[in-house]
């Protein structure tokens, strides 16, 4: 694994602890929308990963509601 793959799991790592946050569906679109860059950026190089950080903020939303 290279510096620029250990860094984006680190990241969604990261990004799905703040999850664990989220209070509902309205804190999840919120979470969504203000790592938008991010997201698309993993979503274009690991597809893979990008699948389960939806996989886990559509749980969430779900969850919490």
């Amino acid at each position: 694994m290279n510096s620029a793959e250990a860094n984006a799991v680190r990241w969604s790592l990261l990004a799905v602890a703040t999850l664990a946050f989220a209070a509902g569906a309205a804190d999840v679109a919120r979470w969504r929308q203000d790592n938008g860059r991010y997201l698309e950026r993993i979503r274009a190089r690991y597809p893979r990963l990008h699948a389960l950080i939806e996989e886990a903020a559509d749980t969430v939303a779900r969850e919490t509601t």
